[in-house]
């Protein structure tokens, strides 16, 4: 029974899916998943007609592309929400190394690595060039290279 609805859909499935995932790969794997499901139900479809087989492996091709999208934006989030748990991470080592500083070097940094105001800005919130902000940001990076080597990759 199955080796018929094989050879009667499969092409059918083929294209159905493929309309939906844009990849005729993925589109052959789902096809061929449900397949092996038809194959593992095989006793359910003695009762069915054509149409209602057809309505059958049309029905679980589409579940089967739904549960791998919903899977797939699960992964997605559950990495994007290790990615900020990581970055906070880092923030909050980088902020305790901050105690190091002394008060015009941290709140330089802060303002260059945290707020993104460039050399020049912050230049003109203390009250000194540019060029002096970029040595003072230098130094800093320095004392705290001690403690975090990864603090060298942060650049001017």
């Amino acid at each position: 029974m199955i080796e018929k609805l094989y050879g009667m859909y499969y092409q059918e499935l083929i294209w159905f899916v493929r309309k939906m995932t844009e990849s005729m790969a993925e589109a052959e794997d789902i096809v061929q998943e449900s397949f092996l499901r038809a194959m593992e139900h095989s006793s359910t479809f003695s009762g069915m007609s054509d149409c209602q087989c057809r309505a059958w492996l049309y029905r679980t091709a589409k579940n089967i592309f739904i549960d791998r999208k919903r899977q797939q934006k699960r992964m997605e989030s559950a990495k994007e929400e290790e990615k900020a748990v990581m970055e906070d991470f880092g923030k909050i080592q980088v902020l305790q190394l901050l105690n190091f500083l002394d008060e015009k070097e941290r709140r330089m940094f802060v303002l260059r690595y945290f707020s993104g105001y460039d050399s020049t800005e912050i230049g003109k919130i203390f009250g000194i060039s540019p060029s002096a902000v970029r040595a003072k940001l230098l130094e800093a990076r320095k004392k705290l290279k001690k403690f975090y080597p990864e603090i060298a990759e942060i650049r001017k």
